[in-house]
C-alpha cells in the first residue's frame, strides 16, 4: 500500500508545490492556500497508508474541494487578474 498511497498524495503535494513554485518565479507571488494544500496532501501519507484506496481518495478530494472552495470564496490576486474572472 506505500506505492499507491505515495503516487496519490506525493502526485497531488507535487501538483500544488509546483504550481507555487511557477506562481512565484512568474508573478513573484506565494499562493499561501496552495501551499497549505501541497503540505496537506503529503502531510496525509501516513493517514493513507492505513485506510482503504477509496477513502484515501476520498481524503486526497476533500483536501482538493476545500482549496478551491477557499479560493473562489476570497478571489485572490494572480498577476494582472483576478482568480476566476475572465480577462
Amino acid at each position: 500500500p506505500l506505492l499507491p498511497a505515495a503516487a496519490l498524495a506525493g502526485g497531488m503535494a507535487l501538483f500544488y508545490l509546483g504550481d507555487v513554485a511557477y506562481r512565484w518565479r512568474d508573478h513573484r507571488q506565494i499562493p499561501m492556500d496552495r501551499a497549505a494544500t501541497g503540505c496537506a496532501a503529503a502531510a496525509a501519507l501516513p493517514a493513507l497508508l492505513h485506510i482503504p484506496a477509496m477513502a484515501a481518495l476520498a481524503v486526497l478530494t476533500g483536501i482538493g474541494c476545500v482549496r478551491l472552495a477557499y479560493e473562489l470564496w476570497r478571489r485572490p490576486r494572480i498577476g494582472p487578474g483576478v482568480a476566476g474572472q475572465a480577462r
